[in-house]
């Protein structure tokens, strides 16, 4: 059951990480409300899995982090693999400052998802 958990948690992590990025670094009217309003649905999963469960959220941030982000040159080659079709979207953020905000949010959600407060992603962004 434990493992079926954290799966599913971590799956939900890495498309809650890929749209945080897709937010984060590039300016796309056309999608960025409908890419916000996927991630509130993503972390509310997460927040409606038991709290025993959920108070292990933070290990899952970090995990996401460490484990996807785990250094900015993982992350620049995530981008070259992963989102060539956004390349011709105008850019918010460098690579290397969205890598540094994402490290810094996953800490803060995870937080407030153990302790049932999250929201709405808008408020950390």
């Amino acid at each position: 059951m434990k493992d079926m958990l954290e799966g599913e948690i971590t799956e939900l992590s890495e498309n809650i990480l890929f749209l945080l990025i897709k937010v984060l670094k590039w300016k796309d009217p056309i999608n960025n409300e409908k890419y916000l309003d996927d991630i509130n649905q993503l972390i509310f999963a997460v927040q409606h899995y038991p709290t025993k469960v959920k108070k292990r959220s933070i290990d899952y941030a970090k995990w996401m982090i460490t484990d996807w982000l785990v250094s900015e040159n993982h992350f620049n080659k995530l981008f070259n693999r992963q989102f060539k079709s956004y390349l011709n979207l105008p850019e918010i953020l460098s690579n290397s400052d969205c890598y540094t905000k994402i490290n810094s949010l996953a800490p803060l959600i995870a937080c407030d998802v153990v302790l049932n407060k999250f929201e709405d992603i808008r408020d950390y962004l």
